[in-house]
């Protein structure tokens, strides 16, 4: 009858939806907004690496690169406005937990940082200093800080 007409004629001027680059993903996993890297492009299901500034770049797998996860946004159609630091995308991060540090020497540099087991003056946050040059640890400061500053630790 009429039914079957009007499914046929939808399914003829529909088209099947484009299957997304993030096929299956964990919903419960990590994420965290990032900037670009001036001039570069990100596109969602890309892996991104982090840059020494803060910034994500397209992960090339090149030695001394920091894979930091897979970027589930584009940075050409960003979610929200460009802040001062540009335009943001969120990564699904390759870590379990984002705490917070206080930098017991200024971190110049993002990267891998290590903790001696001390806190700050307040008793409230562990010290965290750059690790050692080519020295990998669980823990990479995700922002840059002044000596005393608070610190952002990608735990992995």
């Amino acid at each position: 009858g009429s039914e079957m007409c009007i499914r046929d004629s939808l399914h003829k001027v529909g088209s099947r939806t484009p299957q997304a680059v993030i096929f299956k993903s964990e919903s419960h996993k990590l994420h965290q907004a990032f900037p670009v890297k001036k001039d570069d492009i990100i596109v969602q299901g890309q892996p991104v690496k982090l840059n020494n500034d803060g910034t994500i770049s397209p992960y090339t797998g090149a030695e001394g690169e920091i894979y930091i996860g897979i970027a589930i946004g584009y940075s050409q159609y960003p979610a929200y406005p460009p802040s001062a630091a540009g335009v943001e995308v969120t990564v699904m991060v390759q870590g379990y937990t984002v705490i917070h540090g206080i930098a017991k020497e200024a971190i110049a540099t993002t990267g891998y940082v290590q903790t001696d087991g001390t806190l700050d003056d307040s008793g409230i946050y562990p010290n965290y200093k750059s690790a050692a040059t080519n020295t990998k640890t669980p823990f990479l400061a995700i922002n840059r800080a002044e000596a005393g500053e608070l610190v952002r630790i990608l735990a992995k």
